[in-house]
């Protein structure tokens, strides 16, 4: 790791950007939100970025705590994950992968992000 890099953002670690996740739902410009986390990731479980999300002071909070969770499959077969939305936020998780979900399942990234930045469901 470059050691200017790492000493600059060193003050960032560990800081929680929750309340920017909240601004970021809220704005007028009602962006769309992509957060995702690997089944067996340990430094960013999926459990915590549930909690995060169910904790989140805004506008679509008691619809998300509504909705459920959908299977993700590839082409109706392969679980690839499982989803939930509400609104403008998405939350995915990612089986068979680990924190560094797009090495471990690089072709479910790929679909994930392109599936996302196409507006398309995930089913």
């Amino acid at each position: 790791m470059n050691l200017k890099v790492f000493s600059t953002l060193r003050k960032d670690f560990m800081k929680s950007v929750k309340d920017l996740y909240e601004k970021l739902l809220d704005a007028p410009e009602k962006y769309r939100i992509l957060l995702y986390s690997g089944q067996l990731g340990l430094i960013v479980p999926f459990r915590g970025t549930e909690n995060m999300v169910s904790n989140m002071l805004w506008s679509g909070k008691a619809a998300y705590l509504r909705a459920k969770k959908t299977i993700w499959r590839a082409g109706g077969e392969d679980i690839l994950g499982y989803s939930k939305k509400s609104r403008n936020l998405r939350i995915l998780l990612i089986r068979n992968s680990g924190h560094f979900a797009p090495f471990d399942q690089a072709q479910v990234v790929f679909k994930m992000i392109t599936t996302f930045t196409a507006g398309k469901a995930f089913v």
